[in-house]
């Protein structure tokens, strides 16, 4: 696939929120020694390392019965950033649980708070407490 054609789809996973997505499209389209003499490469690595820096990795489980609301200090400006953390927030609601990528700075969820920080390891995020295997009970 032509790498302009792979730009395009990254650029509209990021407008849906879809930072993991958008990531992993890059990754793959610029691995490849065969896409070295392809005209869009430097702006493939352009926008990955442009995502790269500006997210992070990002594990969410909730565990108690109402699904606290996913916040950030400061919110951003970039409409991609924007895009992501409410669709962070719509899987969490949804799913009780998020994988994926969220812009860099400081976020609560309930009374956890945690930072997502660029080429750091996964920040890791636990509401409440996992049930016990074979009981319903949460807290």
């Amino acid at each position: 696939m032509p790498l302009d054609a792979v730009l395009l789809g990254a650029q509209a996973a990021l407008a849906r929120g879809e930072a993991l997505t958008a990531l992993q499209r890059l990754q793959a389209a610029t691995e490849p020694a065969s896409s070295l003499g392809d005209p869009g490469r430097p702006a493939c690595e352009a926008l990955l390392a442009d995502v790269e820096g500006r997210y992070g990795s990002v594990q969410v489980t909730v565990y108690v019965p109402k699904v606290p609301k996913l916040e950030r200090a400061e919110a951003p400006f970039a409409p991609d950033e924007q895009a992501a953390i409410e669709e962070a927030r719509k899987r969490i609601g949804k799913e009780r649980r998020f994988l994926g990528l969220l812009p860099v700075g400081a976020y609560t969820l309930g009374d956890e708070a945690f930072a997502v920080a660029a080429g750091a390891p996964i920040a890791t995020v636990r509401v409440g407490t996992p049930p016990i295997s074979g009981s319903s009970h949460q807290e």
